[in-house]
């Protein structure tokens, strides 16, 4: 049998069954009653298409639970509840696109999804190098690496926001102030 609760206040209670005036308590089990959950924003809110973003979502009324998840589109994925505001998600692998994002914390119920940009994930494909020119270079360093492919562009216009990882090492990456590369398929190391 399924049971829709009536309103109630916060708080866990006990749950039996009815049947022909006949009072039956079974297993003493308990249901719980909590504040509905409500989204204010995520942050980052945008990710590469093959997954693995860690998503900080703030908002009200979370809490801990071995059901709370989050869903972006249909994806479901386990969340990890930090606090009553707080909860982080992993992105799924996703086709490229916007999608809502909402969250369980029953495994049931999802926060209502507002077509706003709080609850906005979109999900991009990543950059992808083509070719790198030069493709060798002194031990001492400082050969300048001019990098062609697609997507080099930073998120925010911010050429300091990008970095080229050379083995173990990470440098800035940066673009030449001569060169028209609107599309962002030029970056140099």
């Amino acid at each position: 049998i399924e049971c829709t609760p009536p309103s109630m206040n916060i708080g866990t209670t006990s749950l039996s069954i009815e049947h022909d005036d006949t009072y039956y308590i079974s297993n003493e089990l308990s249901f719980t009653f909590y504040s509905t959950p409500f989204v204010n924003s995520i942050y980052p809110n945008k990710g590469n298409t093959r997954g693995g973003t860690i998503v900080h979502i703030s908002g009200l009324n979370f809490a801990p639970s071995s059901v709370l998840y989050c869903r972006f589109g249909s994806n479901w994925r386990a969340a990890m509840f930090i606090n009553q505001t707080n909860v982080q998600c992993t992105t799924p692998p996703h086709h490229s696109g916007q999608t809502a994002l909402s969250i369980s914390l029953n495994g049931v119920d999802f926060t209502s999804i507002a077509n706003t940009s709080a609850t906005t994930f979109t999900f991009r494909n990543g950059p992808s190098i083509e070719r790198i020119t030069p493709t060798f270079g002194t031990i001492l360093g400082g050969t300048t690496i001019k990098i062609s492919g697609q997507r080099l562009n930073s998120d925010r216009n911010n050429e300091n926001d990008l970095y080229c990882r050379i083995g173990n090492s990470v440098v800035q990456a940066f673009k030449k102030k001569n060169e028209n590369n609107e599309d962002g398929t030029v970056l140099y190391c």
